[in-house]
């Protein structure tokens, strides 16, 4: 009979004959009794499981290069969701934002690009120095990604790293879409079976090949991930040690820094050391000529000193300004 056991009921079940081309192409008169697709009807009605255009959208950067005459375009891949041109975009890790000017598909301009494009987009408003490889765009306004702390992965040991076991404590290689940073394995949390997902051991002391289990890493890098059954291209990862790739695996739950607004963007062109006084509301330091009033977080105001208004001499050499 037909099997009923672990079977996904929502595809089609096509009979067909290569033989004789029956239901391949058109409908066969020896199957009086199928009344459902052809084999080329069901193909164009299936879609990638890893395709979710009704999701936001996530644009991972593989490259960020300079062109004379152009500007600074990047390369990347719609993940999810749709890409058009016009969007401001907002970019994780570092909350840097660009907006898109273009959106070129072998040399074809585009005034939109879907789930599964691989695109150059031109974009205006960024510095080069604040985008790179591995960084997750997102319209600004929507759902945007965020820099994770920690993630919660399911992983299958392939083979032993060069230490021969995984450890709590052992930093490898996780390679996530165009990103790649060293994490350390935090937590091993339970070993599990591959087949069933049955818990075998808690807490297992190391993870040998072969083994499945439940871990906790935490990246040691700026890092963005999503979970799988979110974001599915964002969500599966490798783990290499030195060209070596020592486990596969999926985020099932993803800690996001919670000090870093997601749609916060940086203006280019601002230091870090700056943006930081500005956060916390320093004072203005004032010339040796001039007078200062203390300010807020964004605003300076300076008072011109009257001609008329002597000039006091404390008798002290002015302080040399204060290095940082």
């Amino acid at each position: 009979g037909l099997k009923n056991h672990d079977v996904y009921f929502g595809v089609h079940f096509v009979p067909t004959s290569g033989w004789i081309g029956d239901n391949v192409i058109s409908r066969s008169d020896n199957m009086p009794w199928y009344c459902g697709p052809t084999l080329i009807e069901a193909l164009d009605d299936a879609v990638a499981s890893h395709f979710k255009p009704e999701r936001p959208l996530r644009f991972p950067i593989r490259e960020v290069m300079r062109v004379g005459g152009t500007g600074l375009v990047i390369v990347g891949r719609v993940s999810t969701g749709t890409l058009r041109v016009g969007s401001r975009l907002v970019f994780a890790p570092g909350n840097a934002c660009a907006d898109v000017r273009s959106i070129t598909k072998h040399h074809e301009m585009l005034e939109e690009a879907y789930c599964g494009d691989t695109v150059n987009v031109t974009v205006d408003g960024a510095a080069s120095g604040n985008l790179r490889s591995g960084m997750v765009g997102a319209v600004e306004g929507e759902s945007a990604s965020g820099e994770c702390s920690t993630f919660l992965a399911q992983v299958i040991v392939l083979s032993p790293p060069k230490a021969g076991e995984i450890v709590p404590g052992c930093v490898l290689w996780v390679q996530c879409h165009m990103a790649s940073v060293p994490c350390a394995f935090q937590e091993l949390l339970s070993r599990t079976d591959k087949c069933t997902g049955q818990v075998l051991e808690m807490c297992p002391p190391c993870l040998r090949a072969g083994d499945a289990a439940i871990v906790r890493l935490r990246p040691h890098a700026p890092f963005c991930v999503e979970p799988f059954e979110e974001y599915p291209p964002l969500g599966r990862f490798s783990v290499c040690d030195q060209k070596l790739t020592v486990a596969v695996g999926v985020v099932q739950q993803v800690d996001y820094i919670t000090s870093q607004p997601g749609t916060t963007c940086r203006k280019p062109g601002i230091k870090p050391l700056q943006a930081s006084l500005k956060r916390r509301g320093s004072k203005c330091k004032a010339k040796a000529n001039d007078r200062t009033t203390p300010c807020g977080e964004h605003s300076r105001i300076r008072l011109p000193r009257a001609e008329s208004e002597p000039v006091e001499d404390s008798g002290e050499e002015a302080s040399a300004p204060e290095a940082f």
